[in-house]
Formats: C-alpha cells, sequence, structure tokens
C-alpha cells in the first residue's frame, strides 16, 4: 500500500516538475528522475500483485511494466491501476499460462457424423450419363477433377467411350495422368533405392514407399489382369522387407493382408490382419476386411462378429447395410 501511495505522489511531482515554466532551470531533468521513481514503484507493485495472477514472475517482466509507465506516463499508472481494482472487486482467477499445455484434447462425438450430407459423387455421376446438354456434362466432368480416383475410376472408364470427344479426352487424361504421377514416384524411390550410399533406415523407409505406391495402384484401380497381380507381388515384396526389419509394423501387415484378400488368399489375410491389429493398427480399418477373410473362409458367426464391432454412424455409407444385416 505504500509502495502505491508512493508512486502516485512521485507522478504527481513529475507532472507538476513538467507543467512548471519553461524557463525553470532543470525542470525536464526533475521529471525524468521523478518519472524513474514512479514506475520503479509501479514495477514492484504490478510485479507482486497483478502478473502473478498470469504467470510466475520474472524480471522482464518486471522490465515490461517498469518500461509502460516510464514511456506513458499517468495513462501507464492508470492502466495498472485499474487491472489491479478488477481483480480485487470482482475476483478474476485467470489460469496461469503454464497450464495451457495441460489442456484435455476435445472428445469426438461419433453421433455427429451421421448429419453429414453424402451423394455428392452420385449427383455429379448422374449428370454424366443421363444425356444432359454437353456444357452440364462438362461442368459435372470439372467436378468430377477434384474428387478422389478410386471413387472415380468406374465412371471415368464408361466415359471412354462415350460419344462426345471432349469428355473421352478428359476422362482419359484424368486416368492416365494418376498412373502416371504415381509410377513417377515409384522411379525415383526405386532410383533411390538403388544408390549405395543409402543408410539402411533410409533404405527400409523406401521400401515402405514403394509398398505404398504399388498398392496406390490397386487401390485407385488404375491397373487390371496380370499387371494388377504384378503390382500385388511388388507389395508383398517390399512389405515384406520391411517387416524382415520392423515387424511390428502395422500399416505393412495391414497391406500384405488386403492384399492376400485380392489374391484370394483369405486365410493369409486374416493372419496379416490379426498382426495388424496386435501392433495397434486401427481396427475400424481392420474390421471390414477380416469379416470378409472370413466370409471367404465361410466363417460366418465370425463375419457378425467382426462387423458389431464397428460404429454404424462412422462407417461407410456402402457398408452399413451389410453392418445391419450381419448384427441384426
Amino acid at each position: 500500500m505504500a509502495l502505491s501511495i508512493l508512486a502516485i505522489l512521485l507522478q504527481a511531482a513529475a507532472v507538476m516538475a513538467l507543467l512548471e515554466p519553461s524557463g525553470a532551470p532543470d525542470s525536464m531533468l526533475t521529471f525524468l528522475a521523478l518519472q524513474v521513481l514512479a514506475s520503479l514503484c509501479l514495477a514492484a507493485i504490478a510485479g507482486n500483485v497483478i502478473l502473478q495472477q498470469y504467470s510466475e514472475t520474472t524480471h522482464w517482466q518486471y522490465l515490461y511494466v517498469f518500461a509502460g509507465c516510464l514511456f506513458m506516463p499517468v495513462v501507464g499508472m492508470l492502466v495498472f491501476f485499474l487491472i489491479w481494482l478488477m481483480l480485487a472487486v470482482f475476483g478474476y482467477n485467470f489460469m496461469p499460462l503454464a497450464a495451457a499445455d495441460r489442456v484435455e484434447a476435445p472428445d469426438f462425438v461419433a453421433k455427429l457424423v451421421k448429419n453429414m450430407t453424402y451423394g455428392g459423387g452420385s449427383r455429379v455421376r448422374a449428370r454424366l450419363e443421363n444425356g444432359c446438354s454437353t456444357d452440364e456434362r462438362m461442368s459435372a466432368m470439372t467436378a468430377l477433377q477434384a474428387m478422389p480416383i478410386h471413387l472415380t475410376e468406374k465412371v471415368l472408364r464408361r466415359l471412354l467411350s462415350d460419344q462426345q470427344e471432349e469428355l473421352r479426352l478428359l476422362a482419359y487424361g484424368l486416368i492416365d495422368g494418376a498412373e502416371k504421377s504415381i509410377m513417377a514416384k515409384i522411379a525415383k524411390a526405386r532410383q533411390k533405392l538403388l544408390d549405395g550410399n543409402v543408410p539402411d533406415e533410409q533404405r527400409i523407409h523406401l521400401h515402405a514407399v514403394l509398398a505404398q505406391l504399388y498398392w496406390e495402384l490397386s487401390y485407385q484401380h488404375l491397373v487390371a489382369g496380370e499387371v494388377h497381380q504384378y503390382v500385388l507381388d511388388k507389395v508383398a515384396l517390399h512389405a515384406q522387407t520391411v517387416l524382415a526389419t520392423d515387424p511390428e509394423d502395422g500399416l505393412m501387415w495391414y497391406l500384405l493382408g488386403r492384399s492376400a484378400l485380392l489374391k484370394q488368399q483369405p486365410q493369409l489375410a486374416a493372419d496379416c490382419l490379426r498382426r495388424a491389429e496386435g501392433c495397434d493398427f486401427p481396427h475400424e480399418r481392420l474390421r471390414p476386411w477380416q469379416a470378409e477373410a472370413a466370409f471367404q473362409q465361410n466363417q460366418f458367426s465370425a463375419v457378425g462378429r467382426y462387423l458389431s464391432g464397428l460404429d454404424n454412424g462412422l462407417a461407410a455409407s456402402r457398408l452399413q447395410p451389410s453392418i445391419q444385416y450381419w448384427t441384426t
């Protein structure tokens, strides 16, 4: 309390010294000296009373208060005293800054997913296939370019035989561009892999990248026939190379399981997917394929068990009828 009264008196004296006639000797020096003393008193008050509401006080914080009062005579003091008054009257209890990193992450509300609107791709496909005008079909084709290729591949391949040349060229360009983009990444990764100076850790990473890139060719339906089988073999080869060094890589087990399903090897697929689950791979991505592996092995009771572990609100819309059939 004594410091606050002293700070006010010193500030008043500094103002009075400044308001003296300009002819008075050393009036400016007197003002500066009194202002410095008033700022020091305010820094001591603010550091002990105000700043402790936010975080632990340091010499830098004292310096900030001192500078604020020194370079803003009267105003700086009024601001700090106003804050102090608000704390005393309203009892604000600010959270310390150090506690900000302890804020818990918000919970994900699964039921809100049900409020999402689906069907945008179906509307675009309908405009392309139901004999609309050329302008409308070209507009739909533009919208189709922004959609993932694995969702639009079937529509694009049907458009390859369309009567309108513009649509045929756009469809071919989208499919060819997607394939060339992945093949360019594969070629770049393989070139790095052939470099003898690559460290073992980076070499394993390159094998993981190649497994994922080859899988993209299959996942986006960019290959078929014998080429598809070759791509699946490449996925298995690179994934097994990674797992030989890191058997806890759940993604590689997942890719092995998906590849085995496509090669009609359900028992191998089930084993790989089980290993991926043991490596804490997200079970939402595993359950549908574990159910398919069980179905191909005629283990129908296991199909319902796997699908019952899925949240119907989070599952893809095309999976929901299967989930309801096997779990009701």
